[in-house]
């Protein structure tokens, strides 16, 4: 492809050309500007523009701040349909002063992203562009750039507006200046959260560099001598520079204030799969300024780009909570383990797809060891049996982690040795995911064994990690001397029924604490011999309601089975299914009733669960109501008696009645208990004679009450 040559230089605000018949990419892409809803605003103004202190601090997440940025500094934003129409004349980037205005976002477009109408901060997106100038008086002269961001397929052109140095900012003469001409707040346009970077870090293929030869650009002021060029061109006259994109101090820089945002997905480099760069001290990078690793074209800016450098790192590293990083080389998670200790506010940092070895997960932990870090998510990123003795480091010397994320990671049974050799020593980690690794079931018991020594850890998701019944059953077998588990994820193994009885011994051992436990994915048959132990321990201990039963998933066909054995009714005419044994288990584990009624025996409860649903409004409910009310006459008299040094001896009586009468109610109660834990309580007579003592008692123990009343007020009338 040709570049633009004199005869086709970028056309003049009075000319018609195909620039003005581009269009968007489709209807549901047209910004529609509401121009009766904004006042019109003008071009940019003296009156606009911020105040100028040195040390002026930009808002790097309000919308307002990002365009104020954009006035006080008269930078300019490009339509990415006006990049479209270059590349397809085959022209080059042209110079500020020669675009025209409609190639330009204007300050309607700007105020109504500013004030995000019709949703557009979240349709449109504002660009910046970061990329190496192939000469020291044009960035692209080959037009090789600008055909990268036009066949670009991250986001709709008429959607795109694009910060672009040489087409977006002033190229002045710098013969009569003696101090550096770049904008004071440049670095708020590529580490604001809502901004996007595009990286090209590449340069001109040198087939498509030889062809453009002979073409001609107009090119912006040459920097070195201070020369200037007027007019159009040729590529063979410009001072080309073939310095690498990250020896470059504009190119570094930019990159640095781009991955300070929180979403490193907003940084994307399109020519190359470029490894990301993590957040650089400002001392670091004043070294590598001071000992000639970075190149600027211009010297006097090196004290403006480290005063930048710094003034994004510190304000971005105060202010922020959460880090997310991917793709860092090992020498970039060095840099960041030195750049940590000023994150003094983050909570959460995330790396993913980066190389961690035991070396950098060291000095990881040595960067984190007093920092207050609460999440730690280290997914995705090809760690090792070796990386995780890095990772037991972390959980050594870190008091405050709280969650810690290891999935999609290549840790095998020496991997979860080392990890729960650091778990062992740690007491503030609650929540671990080692899902989708490969620990097996010596890794798994290795973790169980572990759980037996540690009292903070709630949560433990090992899915997806080839874990077998042996696995399984360690975790079973190791539960009862852990005080802290909560939900144990054990799902999407090869898990099969046979560990299912030693789950069962746990579950009925009255010393389950989980509230959770996962089985789904596995390859347990519900209909084995072996399934049937768990079932029938889950059901006598649910009858009994002795049994405390996490949510256990994966197993819902037996817990089916169970509750159909439940719900045998006995009563055909009830008005609706009920289950005599899991009523009266229900109405039983209400502590209020049973605080409210010491005196009465639990034959009372036996009785209230005749009814489908225990209430206080149906008969059953009345009859206690009633029983609790003499039993509360009884008390008050009792009482009053107490209080007359002369009826000791009528009290002595009445505390014996009560006590008799206690006695009856237990024993009947006890019986109705004995009868409740047969096998054959299910049928219906064994239910009607348990319901038929329970009735039983509870007469008897009102009739006593009564006859404790009647000889009450019997001694008060003698008196």
């Amino acid at each position: 492809m040709a570049c633009c040559g004199a005869g086709t230089s970028a056309p003049s605000g009075g000319e018609k050309d195909d620039f003005d018949e581009i269009k968007p990419v489709s209807g549901d892409y047209i910004i529609q500007l509401e121009v009766s809803s904004v006042s019109p605003i003008m071009e940019p103004s003296p009156s606009r523009k911020l105040d100028e202190p040195d040390d002026l601090e930009v808002d790097l997440q309000s919308s307002d701040a990002l365009i104020e940025v954009l006035h006080h500094e008269d930078l300019r934003l490009i339509h990415g349909t006006y990049l479209q129409w270059l590349h397809e004349e085959q022209r080059a980037f042209p110079r500020r002063q020669d675009i025209e205005e409609k190639a330009f976002v204007s300050s309607l477009e700007l105020e109504q992203w500013r004030l995000n109408k019709n949703e557009m901060q979240s349709r449109v997106r504002i660009i910046c562009l970061s990329h190496v100038w192939e000469c020291d008086q044009h960035p692209d002269p080959a037009g090789y750039q600008l055909e990268v961001l036009a066949k670009s397929q991250h986001w709709p052109a008429s959607l795109s507006w694009y910060f672009i140095d040489f087409m977006s900012v002033s190229h002045l003469n710098r013969k009569d200046s003696m101090e550096s001409l770049c904008p004071k707040y440049i670095y708020a346009l590529y580490s604001h959260e809502k901004t996007f970077t595009y990286q090209i870090t590449g340069f001109t293929p040198a087939a498509k560099f030889r062809e453009a030869l002979k073409s001609e650009v107009r090119a912006a002021y040459a920097f070195q001598d201070f020369s200037v060029i007027q007019g159009p061109t040729r590529l063979k006259h410009l001072i080309l520079d073939d310095t690498p994109y990250l020896q470059r101090g504009w190119c570094l820089a930019e990159a640095q204030w781009s991955v300070m945002r929180s979403d490193p997905r907003r940084l994307v480099c399109l020519d190359s799969i470029e490894e990301h760069k993590a957040p650089m001290p400002p001392k670091m990078f004043q070294a590598r300024v001071a000992n000639g690793a970075l190149r600027f074209r211009y010297f006097l800016d090196e004290e403006a780009i480290i005063y930048q450098q710094e003034k994004a790192f510190n304000q971005k590293a105060q202010s922020s909570t959460q880090l997310r990083l991917m793709k860092l080389p090992a020498t970039e998670v060095l840099i960041l383990a030195e750049a940590l200790p000023f994150y003094v506010r983050l909570t959460k940092l995330s790396l993913s797809k980066c190389r961690l070895s035991v070396r950098v997960l060291t000095a990881l932990a040595k960067g984190l060891e007093e920092h207050a870090l609460r999440d730690l998510d280290l997914r995705d990123n090809a760690m090792n049996d070796a990386s995780a003795n890095g990772i037991a480091e972390i959980f050594r010397t870190n008091h405050h982690l709280k969650r810690v994320d290891l999935r999609q990671n290549s840790f095998s049974p020496a991997g979860a040795k080392a990890i729960a050799s650091g778990l062992t020593d740690n007491s503030h980690v609650s929540e671990l995911i080692l899902r989708e690794n490969q620990i097996q079931c010596h890794g798994a018991s290795i973790l169980a064994e572990a759980l037996r020594f540690n009292d903070a850890l709630e949560f433990l998701d090992v899915s997806f990690n080839q874990i077998r019944d042996d696995g399984a059953m360690a975790f079973a077998i190791a539960l009862p001397d852990n005080q802290s588990l909560r939900t144990l994820n054990l799902a999407e193994n090869l898990i099969t029924s046979a560990c299912l009885p030693s789950w069962a011994t746990y579950l009925s051992s009255g010393q389950c604490r989980l509230q959770q436990l996962r089985f789904d994915g596995n390859l347990i048959d519900v209909d084995a011999e072996a399934a049937k132990v768990l079932e029938d321990s889950w059901h006598e201990g649910q009858r009994a309601g002795t049994q405390h039963l996490p949510s256990i998933c994966g197993l819902g066909e037996i817990e089916d089975r169970v509750k159909q054995r439940l719900d045998r009714t006995w009563n055909s005419h009830a008005s609706g299914p009920s289950s005599a044994a899991a009523a009266y288990v229900e109405f039983c584990r209400r502590p209020v009733l049973l605080a409210a009624m010491p005196c009465l025996p639990e034959a009372c409860f036996y009785f209230a669960s005749l009814q489908a649903e225990p209430s206080w409004d149906s008969p059953a409910g009345w009859v206690i109501a009633g029983a609790l009310l003499v039993t509360f006459i009884v008390v008050c008299f009792h009482f009053v008696l107490e209080l007359n040094s002369n009826a000791r001896k009528a009290c002595s009586s009445l505390a014996l009645h009560l006590d008799l009468a206690s006695a009856l109610g237990a024993v009947i109660a006890a019986l109705a208990n004995a009868l409740w834990t047969l096998p054959l309580c299910d049928t219906i007579p064994e239910a009607a004679a348990c319901y038929s003592l329970s009735f039983v008692g509870l007469f008897a123990l009102v009739l006593q009450q009564v006859r404790v009343t009647f000889t009450i007020l019997k001694l008060l009338r003698n008196r």
